[in-house]
């Protein structure tokens, strides 16, 4: 990643798992409020229902809730099975608040090994970053000796040529002086020839 992009690609992760596991958490933690909210209900309700049944039972009428004399078994059996299925679903719902806490226990673990596993992966992109950032020197150093090789490698070949120049020019001189002298040579061995032609006559002329 080029620039601040991983810096951004963790704060997106980031905000992805805290939205992801804030809202598990929100579920849970509504979820528990509404259960403490219906467990203090019902117990209002249960303590409600208790005094009723305990003035019903000693006064021996049932003036608290008719208003009427005489008494009202089937009333009173009606408040005591509320009250028995409202301790029942109290009971549940005691057991899904600990089964809940169970659940929010887990999720914490959950949370607090995905952190260690953050934590870990935040030091492997140091590294990794630490890492990127040699590479980048080193490939600019490399990168700069290459320039410079190819600067010396320029300086070289520009020498090269002006020396094969030069050497086609000493050869150009070195065939016109092979040709002179080739053509003094020749120029001599005339002249010598006719000195000894001459030398000859003269010699035939004396002995003559």
């Amino acid at each position: 990643m080029e620039g601040g992009e991983w810096r951004n690609s963790i704060v997106s992760q980031l905000q992805t798992r805290n939205k992801y596991e804030t809202a598990a958490f929100q579920d849970i933690i509504a979820f528990q409020s509404r259960l403490f909210d219906n467990v203090n209900t019902l117990k209002n309700e249960n303590l409600q229902l208790t005094l009723v049944n305990e003035r019903i039972r000693f006064s021996g009428t049932d003036s608290v809730i008719t208003g009427t004399g005489g008494p009202s078994n089937e009333r009173i059996q009606a408040l005591e099975q509320k009250i028995l299925v409202q301790q029942e679903e109290l009971t549940s719902l005691h057991r899904r608040r600990g089964e809940n806490a169970q659940q929010i226990m887990s999720l914490n673990e959950k949370v607090h090994d995905l952190e260690k596993q953050l934590q870990a992966k935040d030091v492997t992109i140091s590294e990794n970053t630490a890492l990127i950032a040699s590479l980048r020197a080193e490939i600019q150093m490399y990168e700069t000796n290459m320039t410079e090789l190819q600067g010396l490698n320029q300086v070289l070949r520009d020498e090269h040529q002006a020396l094969q120049i030069a050497f086609a020019a000493i050869e150009e001189k070195l065939r016109k002086a092979q040709d002179e002298n080739r053509s003094l040579v020749e120029r001599l061995i005339k002249y010598k020839a006719k000195d000894a032609d001459k030398m000859n006559e003269e010699n035939e002329h004396f002995l003559k």
